[in-house]
């Protein structure tokens, strides 16, 4: 990285500094949701939202050095008309003058720009632990003899689908279940519905 004061100085931090706004971005949107979640009830959370928030904290001041780097970093420019100043000797002064400040902000970003993906780490790392511990301790559901030999029917595939006449409601039973009832066609039931009404004379039999 160029840490030459001047303008390419500031074209090279630029970028940096609107990575480390975005990284704050991410971490702040991150606490609000698990902050909001059930994993607040999850013994442990506590400490990793704290973690959290520190994390906010570091990667919040990487932006601050970066930006206290741009502002100690001299660009170009020219005194007012008139002063009777040597321009050279003036540049190369700020220049000077400016080095110390800019490699000592970018030691700050640096430092906590490490701290700040140590805590992501160790935050991932709690939250992961933690769902384990938490889905470990779930009592699983207890199933009746009638719910059990279902499973394992459906587990080496006698499983059979049924649908009510009109498909709003489905069963799945395994071998040794219900019947199949399947709806009649279409065509049965107005063939059906044919036979059962009755027979209306025509206009040719009448009289």
């Amino acid at each position: 990285m160029d840490k030459a004061p001047g303008p390419g100085f500031l074209s090279t931090v630029t970028p940096l500094l609107l990575e480390s706004q975005q990284l704050t971005r991410q971490l702040v949107t991150a606490l609000s949701r698990l902050s909001t979640s059930e994993y607040v009830t999850v013994p442990g959370s506590r400490s990793t939202l704290d973690t959290l928030t520190a994390t906010v904290a570091s990667a919040a001041l990487v932006t601050t050095h970066l930006a206290q780097a741009i502002s100690v970093n001299p660009l170009i420019g020219v005194s007012l008309p008139g002063a009777a100043v040597d321009e050279e000797a003036v540049r190369q002064a700020r220049e000077t003058d400016a080095e110390s400040g800019i490699v000592e902000c970018l030691a700050e970003a640096l430092h906590d720009l490490d701290l700040t993906a140590t805590c992501c780490s160790y935050s991932a790392t709690s939250i992961g632990r933690a769902l384990e511990r938490a889905e470990a301790a779930m009592p699983l559901p207890k199933l009746n003899a009638k719910q059990a030999t279902a499973l394992e029917g459906l587990a080496q595939g006698e499983g059979r689908r049924y649908e009510d006449s009109f498909g709003r409601q489905t069963k799945v039973y395994v071998s040794g279940g219900p019947p199949s009832i399947r709806p009649p066609s279409p065509s049965s039931r107005s063939t059906a519905w044919s036979r059962s009404r009755p027979t209306l004379p025509t206009a040719g039999a009448r009289g």
